[in-house]
């Protein structure tokens, strides 16, 4: 069935219900009314700029603070490994519930939208990360980041705890290269499958990336006895590059910003990427506030215009039709509701074990050369990678 608008809702009223669904996770008539007569450049701008931590919601559910469980020695007993593995378990169950909470509880859902959405860019889960302390940190650097630069938010993935883990940053070294890293950050994050790059630059990305390791409480550092410091040819590129100058490279190819602003026009704006709003967009240069405005209030211009009608959106309308009504001057939004629920119903744990190895020829072990901490000790999915945790 084709789309109907709002009955005795005008154009207006609708495409603010739009951006504020686009910008948020639902929105209430009354919030619709409060919005749909103001200057939608002024609004984005006045609620981006205040402070997300400073939101009533935001204060109301603090994140939590968990400390990563040390892994006792070789001889513990089996009942103390899998007390350390319940634990963060649990510490990864209250993480996750956490920002559920707090999405739902924000008044201003514009920047826990936003740092989904570097989420959902940046790839990473608790399915494989064990340590619920990174993933937290990680949580709170993409809703820091989310407005500056691509550059430092890029920057700073690469050296991020949870993303070294996730993509097997921390078992690359010079004797023997691990390429996912190198591989997804082209293909995932900065320039789109096959789009301008071969396996062997790939390959010479990996070796820039090399001798990254974890550390206690989730500080990185590279040993420099594992860094890969010979010549790298990436991309055309030719130097000692390392994960700054691998950044560098990869970003400046022209394809990398079409990629990145494209991939925030379908989150903000619509499927289709029309090449007069994507070239307003790419002339935000870098800049993610600047990228957003033309994402959000360009499409919602046009609005009043059947065609603004996508995949996304039929999907979105679907699910809120399942979802339970209220009447419009209800407080919070059928959406809003939903994710209280299902905070409440986050119990999963995340099986995890611990290196089998340490102090005895554990390839975690650090080098004299480096700045780490002296062994592995922290629990690990698996023992054949090589990892510098508390």
């Amino acid at each position: 069935m084709g789309w109907r608008p709002v009955s005795g809702q005008s154009p207006r009223w609708q495409a603010t219900a739009r951006l504020l669904r686009r910008t948020g996770f639902g929105a209430t008539g009354p919030q619709i009314d409060a919005v749909a007569n103001q200057d939608w450049s002024v609004y984005l701008d006045t609620v981006l700029a205040r402070d997300a931590d400073r939101d009533p919601g935001a204060v109301a559910t603090p994140r939590p603070t968990p400390v990563t469980p040390a892994t006792p020695g070789s001889g513990t007993r089996a009942a103390d490994l899998n007390a350390i593995t319940l634990e963060l378990a649990q510490q990864m169950k209250d993480m996750t519930a956490w920002w559920v909470r707090r999405m739902a509880a924000v008044d201003e859902p514009v920047h826990e939208k936003l740092t989904l959405l570097w989420h959902n860019h940046f790839a990473t889960s608790a399915q494989k990360v064990p340590v619920a302390e990174w993933m937290g940190m990680q949580n709170q650097k993409l809703r820091t980041l989310k407005l500056g630069d691509f550059r430092t938010l890029a920057l700073t993935m690469l050296t991020d705890a949870a993303m070294l883990y996730w993509l097997d940053g921390a078992s690359n070294s010079v004797k023997k290269a691990n390429e996912n890293l190198s591989r997804e950050f082209m293909e995932l994050f900065a320039l789109g499958r096959a789009n301008g790059y071969t396996e062997m630059d790939v390959r010479e990305g990996a070796r820039a990336l090399t001798g990254w390791g974890i550390g206690y409480g989730g500080q990185t550092a590279v040993a420099y006895s594992q860094f890969d410091s010979k010549a790298k040819t990436i991309l055309g590129a030719t130097g000692n590059f390392d994960h700054v100058g691998f950044c560098d490279v990869v970003l400046s190819q022209p394809q990398s910003a079409a990629f990145v602003a494209g991939k925030l026009w379908r989150q903000l704006a619509s499927d289709a990427e029309p090449s007069a709003a994507l070239g307003i967009v790419l002339a935000g240069g870098g800049s993610l506030p600047q990228t957003r405005r033309p994402c959000v209030g360009r499409r919602e211009r046009s609005m009043a215009n059947p065609a603004w009608q996508s995949t996304h959106d039929r999907t979105r309308r679907t699910i809120y039709s399942a979802l339970p009504r209220k009447p419009l001057g209800s407080e919070r939004s059928p959406l809003a509701r939903k994710l209280s629920a299902v905070a409440s119903l986050v119990d999963r744990g995340r099986g995890v074990r611990r290196c089998n190895r340490p102090g005895n020829g554990c390839a975690c072990e650090s080098n004299p050369a480096s700045s780490t901490v002296e062994r592995c000790g922290a629990p690990q999915r698996t023992s054949r990678s090589r990892h510098w945790h508390a």
